[in-house]
């Protein structure tokens, strides 16, 4: 194992890396490392099971050997600069040990490979901010155990797409994110059936319709609820939103929402106002200008600023 995070390391990767045969794990992120991938890391072989190298200014494209790594548990080269496209067989060549794929905030591009849907231990998927392109997001129907727990794949340029109908599956999921990109369609009214455990939803700068189904109430572990400037998105707030008393940010702004929040029961306000604390007392922020909600605004006295 070398792990190095946080230790102020500047310089190029060496080619003499390979000659660690032994090595299980590389963890070189948040350093200063410059350069590319040496040609030759395919090397290191089937004993390496984690390349972490967050947040560097690493660049070039993947090499080719890499793809011998075949049993890689984590791949994570997110944060960096990264640029070239994946090969399409990924999804075969690590479909039974990947488990963290993260390459989000990169230059990747093309399009994502079709066989992502073989990756059959994934627990993490984080692609945000790439120069992805194509019109539909990565099925994961041939997954053998709903094993995804996070699908962070928000501006990667997908021109306009529904959720696949195998997303629906996908019973541990806790993190979706696939906001500023061409999402459509609605959210569907069993959503908290499908994703039982979701803590944070994010669905920003999309063309997402309709209302919020009255389910997402079910959602108690939701934490974060961001569905800003969607525009599209109206109706009144679910009634049975005052379930979800994990929430500590809800951005709800820039749609056409209407009606009014939750008012306090009778009995139990704190000082005679609509107070949220009584229904969200996990809340730090609240966004929800830019709609056309009536009633009295809402008061929560732990809130910074409204």
């Amino acid at each position: 194992m070398l792990s190095l995070p946080e230790y102020g390391l500047d310089g190029i990767i060496p080619l003499s890396l390979v000659n660690l045969t032994a090595l299980s794990s590389l963890d070189l992120s948040e350093n200063k490392m410059i350069g590319s991938l040496p040609e030759n890391i395919g090397e290191l072989g089937e004993s390496l099971k984690s390349v972490i190298l967050s947040e560097n200014t690493l660049s070039g494209s993947i090499p080719s050997s890499f793809y011998n790594l075949s049993t890689l548990e984590h791949w994570q080269i997110d944060h960096n600069y990264f640029t070239g496209t994946l090969r399409d067989d990924l999804g075969e060549i690590f479909a039974n040990s990947l488990e963290a794929f993260a390459v989000q905030f990169n230059y990747l591009s093309g399009t994502l490979p079709s066989t992502l849907s073989l990756l059959s231990k994934l627990e993490r998927f984080e692609i945000t901010n790439n120069e992805f392109y194509g019109s539909n997001y990565p099925g994961f129907s041939n997954m053998t155990t709903p094993s995804l727990q996070v699908f962070d794949a928000a501006n990667v340029g997908f021109v306009s797409s529904t959720l696949p109908q195998s997303y629906y599956s996908l019973l541990g999921l806790e993190v979706l994110v696939l906001g500023y990109d061409g999402l459509y369609g609605t959210l569907p009214e069993a959503m908290a059936d499908y994703w039982p455990d979701m803590r944070v939803l994010a669905l920003d700068n999309t063309h997402l319709t309709g209302s919020l189904p009255e389910s997402l109430g079910n959602m108690v572990n939701m934490e974060k609820l961001l569905i800003a400037s969607c525009q599209l998105m109206t109706g009144s707030l679910p009634s049975s939103m005052v379930n979800m008393r994990k929430l500590s940010i809800i951005n709800i702004a820039s749609n056409t929402f209407s009606g009014t929040f939750p008012s306090t029961p009778e009995g139990i306000t704190e000082d005679g106002g609509n107070n949220l604390k009584v229904y969200f007392p996990s809340l730090v922020k609240l966004y929800i200008s830019s709609n056309h909600f009536t009633g009295p605004v809402p008061v929560y006295s732990s809130l910074p600023s409204m």
